[in-house]
């Protein structure tokens, strides 16, 4: 994911036991989806609203989902 010049974002997700598979745990509160992929981040910069963050190669997270009005 991309913001600008403000943010930057990508991950990848931890291969799972079986081939064609991601590492996931499920019964997860979060407004997105209650299963998340365990991942870890390739990018992961932030410079706004004060902050100066670089976090890449953290811990991360992804789960499919739909903008909707």
């Amino acid at each position: 994911m991309r913001i600008g010049d403000a943010v930057e974002l990508e991950i990848e997700d931890f291969a799972g036991a079986e081939e064609g598979t991601v590492t996931s745990f499920g019964s997860v509160i979060h407004p997105v989806n209650s299963t998340m992929n365990l991942a870890h981040a390739t990018k992961s910069r932030i410079q706004a609203f004060g902050l100066d963050l670089d976090l890449t190669g953290k811990n991360g997270h992804s789960a499919p989902f739909a903008w909707q009005n």
